[in-house]
């Protein structure tokens, strides 16, 4: 009963949708630089954040990219903005204050903007304009993202971050789960034909 609940519950989690942060449902991501939001990252790789920065609001929000794992793609999924937005992406916990930043403290940056896609290789690209870069996918670490929008207008956007984790030796997949299984039963019948076995030797034995 254990094994089957262990299975089901690692199937459950094998299937199991991306992780979703919504300001509208879970509140403003923080304002603060040195106390950014804590993005906790979903184990099934891909986590959803849909917020809105504009003038005087913005928006820092941080992920820790566990060992072994990495950052694959930053995905712009929906945009909606008369102006340009600007997210940014530096590494450590806490984000440079808006009256010291400058492009040599972002690993890198872009704008917020159309077309829908992948962004990782456009914030990468700015080392032309100074920034430290970084390689892809990024690697296991701490990271502070910045978002903002200069205009009175807000912008709103989704972005979706893919992740790949890293394996838990500890926790047996699905289909390991499943040859252990497989093995179980094949010693199981094993084991029945084998006593199968030695009972027809034994009456034969009796009546020899």
């Amino acid at each position: 009963m254990k094994l089957f609940l262990s299975v089901f519950l690692l199937f459950g989690l094998g299937c199991s949708a991306w992780a979703q942060y919504d300001e509208a449902v879970d509140g403003d991501l923080s304002n603060d630089p040195s106390s950014p939001t804590l993005i906790i990252l979903s184990a099934s790789g891909s986590t959803s954040i849909t917020a809105s920065s504009m003038n005087g609001e913005d928006d820092y929000f941080s992920i820790t990219i566990p060992e072994g794992g990495s950052l694959d793609s930053l995905l712009l999924e929906s945009l909606v903005s008369a102006n340009v937005g600007f997210l940014s992406i530096l590494p450590g916990a806490t984000a440079v204050p808006e009256s010291g930043v400058s492009t040599s403290d972002l690993l890198g940056w872009t704008h917020l903007a159309l077309p829908i896609g992948d962004k990782l290789p456009t914030l990468q690209a700015s080392t032309s304009t100074g920034a430290q870069g970084f390689d892809i996918p990024l690697p296991a670490g701490t990271y502070t993202f910045w978002s903002q929008e200069t205009a009175t207008t807000p912008t709103t956007y989704t972005i979706r971050l893919v992740t790949s984790q890293p394996r838990k030796a500890d926790i047996p997949t699905v289909g390991e789960w499943s040859l252990l299984v497989l093995g179980l039963l094949i010693l199981i019948v094993s084991c029945r034909w084998w006593q199968q076995s030695a009972d027809v030797v034994s009456i034969d034995s009796r009546h020899a």
